[in-house]
C-alpha cells in the first residue's frame, strides 16, 4: 500500500477492494483465498490503518454491510468511503424484483446513508447472462436518480459505471455505450 501511494503521488482515494471474498465467488479459481470471521475483519481493519498512514482515504465495495449489517456498521469506520453498487432495473423499494438479493443492494443505499457513510454508488449498463438480455440501459440514470433523491448530499461523493466487459476491440460498443448514458446524465443534470 505504502508503495503503491508513493507510485500514483498519494491519491485521495485508495480502492481496497474487499468484495467477492468467498467461496462462491472464487469457486473457478486456481487460487483462493478467502478470510472469514475474525481475520477478515482483523485484515480489513489493518488495510484501512495502513492506507490512511499514506494520507490516502480508504475505500471499498459495500458488499460486506449486505450479509452482516449490524456487524459492519460497528466495526467499519465512518471515515471509509464506500460503493455500494445495484445493478437491476426495478427501483421500487417494494419490487418486485429480478432476483432475490436485489432488494437489500437497493435498499443499503438508504441504510448506509443513515449510518453516517460516504458513498459513490456503482452502476453499470450490463447484466449477467442469466437475464433475459446482457444490456442494461436503465440502471445507470435509475441508480444517479435514486440516489440524487436518497442519499443526503453531504455523503454523496460522486457515481462510477461499471461497464464489466473485457478491454477488447470487439467490446468497444459496450464501453462507449456506458459512456453515453454517463454523459447523457451529465446533461441532464447541467439542464435542471
Amino acid at each position: 500500500i505504502k508503495d503503491v501511494a508513493e507510485m500514483f503521488d498519494y491519491p485521495r482515494y485508495f480502492h481496497l477492494g474487499y468484495d467477492e471474498e468467498t467461496a462462491s465467488h472464487q469457486r473457478q479459481h486456481l487460487y483462493a483465498v478467502c478470510r472469514q470471521g475474525d481475520l477478515w475483519w482483523h485484515d480489513f481493519l489493518w488495510f484501512a490503518k495502513v492506507t490512511e498512514k499514506t494520507g490516502c482515504r480508504p475505500w471499498i465495495w459495500a458488499d460486506s454491510f449486505w450479509r452482516h449489517p449490524e456487524e459492519f456498521a460497528a466495526k467499519v469506520p465512518r471515515s471509509v468511503l464506500l460503493s455500494n453498487w445495484y445493478y437491476g432495473r426495478t427501483f421500487k423499494e417494494e419490487g418486485p424484483f429480478e432476483r432475490r438479493y436485489e432488494e437489500v443492494r437497493l435498499k443499503a443505499y438508504k441504510a448506509l446513508d443513515k449510518l453516517g457513510y460516504e458513498d459513490i454508488p456503482c452502476a453499470t449498463n450490463w447484466l449477467p447472462s442469466y437475464y433475459d438480455t446482457p444490456v442494461n440501459d436503465v440502471n445507470w440514470p435509475m441508480t444517479v436518480e435514486y440516489c440524487l433523491k436518497n442519499v443526503s448530499p453531504e455523503r454523496l461523493k460522486g457515481f462510477m459505471m461499471a461497464p464489466w466487459a473485457f478491454t477488447e476491440e470487439k467490446q468497444r460498443a459496450f464501453w462507449m455505450r456506458g459512456l453515453d448514458l454517463v454523459e447523457a446524465s451529465i446533461k441532464s443534470s447541467k439542464r435542471s
